[in-house]
């Protein structure tokens, strides 16, 4: 039997059973017996102390109506007694066997074991557990610690089950504490509210020690184990959050026995089930490190989806999960052969993008200097591509986002000059679309402030060929900063508000377009003359469509009236009548929806948060699921694209260059008409 100390409530202590006598002691303790034993009445005969079990006898007898004293069957008069008993009453001792045969099946289907947990909680009878309560109360009254126990080794003995997983994979995250009956929680809940923190604390810690040994060893009679533990850890979930070192200690020392892992880490997974946040906070704690142990990864996994279809607050999520979490998960992600497997890495990915919006919080402006530092130190030339791609995306994003992150990368140029070089150099790369996402003042600054460093560094450092790659890339960031670009947007934009202001203040002035300084420019560059040639050619054949048509669209129009006009009435009063006999038909269901709609508006509009919430939860799961293809394909056609892109830039400076030589010889005709008029 099992106990803990009532004077230290955080240490169990197991009392070991008595050695065998050796034939002195034996002899030693008969004399003694003999010399101290009070003399005994042999006529009167002992009566034995009462136990759980006197219950059924007493029920026993009083069933039995007349009083008897029962021979003992193995003596002869007790045979022969029974004998006649039988011949009496021919059927009576076949329905005594059917009965003693109908109460001993459940304690048969209990020592060999139920097919499940669902069958074994159906069978234990909390009049039991009670009973059995109530003994062991009588025997140690202070003993409070010893009640537990006691009831906890009685419902291992009565939920013995043939089920061999043990974490339960293909049952509900609360089995088996949704499957015990509401009598038997109400008595142990009970029974809980009797003890204070510290004292729950030892037994749930008891608890999940004897039930990762006892697994260990192959035992089965471990269920009334695991029930203790749900109900514990629902109620008290800071117990696992408190003590996450001291189970990830009690994992690592046996992490390659997998029932000793796996009940470890489904005991402590039982505090977040009713709260993500606290699931979240249990996985990070104790199954992320553990993410790479062969025993516990799948289960790590599978914990790590259930948590992440839940709706969690993104803020309090993100005080869960920071750098010292995040980063374990961008190497088991991106490192090509890590000890997770293949399999569990690309689950892992498509959780990546939801665990990294976590991570950067819903202030990223202000959380990302925090990330800076490691991303920075990650990003090494010998890093996988994958990694080293996905590194750099995300170093862009915190200098465009928090612009504290300048600050953080000078104080580490001078110690990271390779990593360094590496991030300036993909700016150079994808300058198109980073310069539009950097804030252009910093990052010159930033730059210059590396110049000089180098400068400065030229003598330590001559010849290492870090130091020449930023000097390299510091100078180019900085001729692409400094270097002009002809403004050909901003100019063409302003040279046409420029013409139409001219055109409308010219025309306001003169108080109309005849005498105007346009119509006069418009004349000597002979733009008038070839809108008025137009303008003529535009009118001569509006004037004969419009003679046409004046001519010929009354004859087709009686011709039209004439052939289809009876149809088109007829189908009118047909139209008419079919309104008139949908609208009869239709009536009784009018007044329905005048009776009904208003009422059905009411509701619609007390469910609509619900129905958001609903829909918004299948919204994340369908991003989640979708976010990582879309992510893949951008990443397969942006090459694609930016070639693309090339091409249209180089057939466009063909295209100027083709046309160019005939744009010239227009404008000389344009000057040559010009002059000669």
């Amino acid at each position: 039997m099992a106990t803990f100390n009532v004077e230290n409530v955080n240490k169990w202590e197991t009392v070991s059973k008595k050695k065998k006598a050796s034939t002195s002691d034996k002899k030693a303790a008969r004399k003694n017996f003999a010399n101290t034993a009070q003399t005994l009445d042999v006529a009167v005969p002992l009566k034995e102390s009462e136990t759980v079990f006197d219950a059924f006898s007493q029920k026993q007898n009083a069933q039995d109506p007349q009083p008897s004293t029962r021979a003992d069957p193995d003596s002869p008069s007790g045979k022969k007694a029974a004998g006649d008993a039988s011949k009496k009453a021919p059927g009576g001792g076949q329905q005594q066997q059917q009965k003693k045969k109908k109460d001993k099946e459940p304690a048969r289907k209990a020592e060999k074991g139920f097919e499940n947990l669902v069958e074994a909680l159906k069978a234990l009878d909390p009049r039991e557990l009670k009973a059995q309560l109530n003994d062991v109360q009588t025997r140690c009254p202070e003993s409070r610690s010893l009640w537990l126990g006691d009831i906890v080794g009685f419902m291992n003995k009565k939920l013995v089950t043939k089920e061999s997983d043990p974490v339960f994979s293909d049952q509900p995250p609360t089995y088996p504490l949704s499957k015990t009956s509401k009598h038997l929680l109400d008595f142990l809940n009970a029974t809980l509210k009797s003890y204070n923190a510290d004292m729950l604390k030892a037994f749930f810690d008891y608890c999940i020690r004897e039930l990762a040994g006892d697994l260990g060893k192959g035992q089965a009679a471990v269920n009334g184990y695991r029930v203790f533990i749900q109900l514990i850890a629902s109620k008290h979930p800071e117990f696992v959050t408190e003590s996450m070192d001291l189970y990830l200690t009690m994992v690592r020392r046996k992490q390659n026995e997998k029932s000793h892992c796996l009940s470890v880490l489904w005991s402590c997974a039982q505090a977040g089930y009713s709260d993500p946040i606290i699931g979240l906070q249990v996985w990070c704690g104790l199954m992320l490190p553990l993410l790479g142990v062969k025993p516990a990864s799948a289960y790590a996994m599978a914990n790590l989806d259930r948590i992440l279809k839940q709706k969690m607050d993104k803020q309090k999520a993100h005080e869960v999960l920071g750098p010292n979490q995040f980063f374990p998960i961008v190497d088991f992600v991106f490192t090509p052969g890590t000890a997770l497997p293949a399999q569990l890495q690309k689950q892992l990915l498509k959780h990546y993008s939801k665990l990294k919006s976590i991570a950067f919080g819903t202030h990223p402006e202000t959380t990302l200097r925090h990330f800076f530092p490691s991303l920075l130190a990650r990003t090494t030339v010998n890093c996988p591509e994958q990694m080293k791609n996905e590194l750099l995306n995300t170093l862009i994003i915190c200098l465009s986002t928090d612009h504290h992150c300048f600050s953080k990368w000078r104080q580490m140029y001078d110690t990271h000059l390779s990593q360094s070089s590496v991030l300036m150099n993909h700016m150079l790369a994808s300058w198109e679309k980073v310069q539009k996402q950097l804030p252009k003042q910093l990052l010159k600054e930033t730059v210059r402030a590396f110049h000089l460093t180098n400068e400065d560094m030229a003598s330590a450092r001559n010849g290492r060929s870090e130091h020449e790659q930023c000097k390299l890339a510091c100078k180019e960031l900085l001729e692409r900063m400094s270097g002009f670009e002809f403004p050909w947007r901003s100019i063409l934009t302003t040279i046409a508000l420029a013409v139409i202001t001219f055109i409308a203040f010219d025309v306001y002035s003169h108080k109309g377009f005849h005498g105007s300084l346009t119509q006069a420019f418009f004349e000597r560059s002979g733009i008038s003359a070839v809108c008025k040639q137009a303008w003529t050619k535009i009118s001569l054949y509006l004037g004969i469509a419009v003679d046409w048509a004046s001519v010929n669209i009354p004859i087709y129009y009686v011709k039209a009236a004439e052939l289809c006009g009876p149809y088109l009435v007829l189908m009118k009063d047909k139209l008419y009548a079919l309104v008139l006999y949908l609208a009869e038909l239709t009536a009784p269901l009018w007044a329905w929806l005048r009776l009904n709609v208003p009422i059905a508006l009411e509701w619609i509009k007390a469910q609509i948060p619900i129905l958001w919430n609903l829909l918004w939860g299948y919204l994340v799961l369908v991003w989640d699921f979708l976010s990582p293809y879309l992510v893949t394909f951008w990443r397969t056609i942006s090459p694609y694209l930016e070639a693309l892109w090339d091409g249209i830039l180089h057939y466009s400076v063909l295209l100027w260059t083709s046309t160019l030589p005939y744009l010239k010889a227009a404008y000389q005709w344009l000057q040559q008409m010009l002059n000669t008029s």
